[in-house]
């Protein structure tokens, strides 16, 4: 049995490509921090400290492969 998407999942998945933190998610987007952790693992994203030079140069490759808008 499957469940229905959650509506605001898309807007969730933005978020996380773009590095926004998951407090500011949550707040945003009123979501509890579940929905975000279950969204960032089925993205299947791990968390890891970076450099603000290395998030410049994901978030550049992630719009150039057309996962941000």
């Amino acid at each position: 049995m499957s469940y229905p998407e959650n509506p605001k999942s898309q807007a969730i998945q933005q978020m996380i490509w773009r590095f926004t933190p998951i407090k500011e998610i949550r707040l945003e987007l009123k979501a509890h921090y579940e929905t975000v952790a279950d969204q960032i693992e089925r993205l299947g994203m791990h968390k890891r400290w970076i450099t603000d030079e290395e998030e410049r140069w994901l978030v550049q490759r992630r719009k150039e492969q057309g996962l941000l808008k």
